[in-house]
């Protein structure tokens, strides 16, 4: 499909590494690990460490150390370690040097220069917040990040993650899918492949509090107008999605919130 649609939108990729180095993928290969899924260990490709050392990563000896009210989120190569804080930063600050000893003695190291660091503070008398210092470096505090597709920001206001997010649509690639006249089951797939699919990214979680409802609607009337068909609103995305996501709270005894939503009696809720 994505060939089909370069052809169509006359659409040239530059050259890349990979094409003027052909022995450039198996260097990659040979340098980066692969993982096990049976006993979820990773195993090094690479030449061991001396002292016939082999690097064993397990998270869960890690998560065992943390207060109940710090959790690490990880993702890819990426780690989040997310504290509620009530006047006392101690343990916070506790874990966070406890997760660099711990990297440490993994034969691992934290790039302090990408670490950042975001409070989220809602109090009327609101004091200087401290940065964190890893291996003696101080962490940048910033107002907003990007954190696993989405935008937040300090005030969750959301408007940075809405700016975003038309900005990232490609309507441009639609349009010209219509020039090429396809048909409106072809153009629908391709707008709930690409379009949607940004839009409804983490919507139970941002569009609450989003104040900026007209643009993103804005955004789904241009793709009808150009596709000819009726496509849910954002509103009805938001409603499916949080109605899909309680469905799975409420079944899911695994689910963390699981144990604070019991089902209800009557079959109407």
């Amino acid at each position: 499909m994505w060939q089909g649609i370069q052809v169509i939108t006359n659409y040239k990729t530059t050259s890349s590494a990979c094409d003027s180095d052909a022995s450039l993928p198996d260097a990659l290969n040979d340098f980066y690990a692969w993982f096990e899924a049976e006993n979820n260990v990773v195993v090094s490709k690479t030449i061991p460490p001396p002292n016939d050392q082999v690097l064993c990563l397990s998270t869960p000896d890690m998560k065992r150390t943390l207060h109940s009210s710090n959790h690490i989120i990880k993702f890819a190569d990426d780690t989040t370690v997310v504290g509620l804080i009530s006047n006392d930063e101690s343990t916070y600050r506790e874990d966070v040097q406890g997760l660099t000893a711990w990297c440490k003695a993994n034969n691992l190291s934290l790039n302090v220069d990408k670490t950042k660091q975001m409070a989220v503070d809602f109090r009327r008398a609101q004091s200087g917040h401290s940065p964190l210092f890893i291996d003696g470096s101080s962490v940048e505090i910033i107002k907003s990040t990007k954190f696993l597709g989405v935008h937040p920001a300090e005030n969750f206001t959301w408007s940075l993650n809405t700016s975003s997010f038309s900005k990232s649509l490609f309507l441009y690639f639609l349009q010209r899918l219509r020039k090429a006249h396809l048909p409106p089951p072809i153009l629908t797939m391709f707008y709930r492949g690409t379009i949607e699919s940004v839009l409804s990214s983490c919507i139970t979680a941002w569009f609450g509090n989003c104040l900026d409802h007209k643009t993103l609607q804005r955004v789904v009337r241009t793709a009808e107008k150009i596709i000819g068909v009726s496509l849910p609103s954002i509103t009805d995305m938001y409603t499916t999605r949080c109605i899909r996501k309680a469905n799975s709270v409420l079944w899911m005894t695994a689910h963390t919130p699981h144990t604070h939503s019991p089902p209800s009696c009557h079959l109407e809720r």
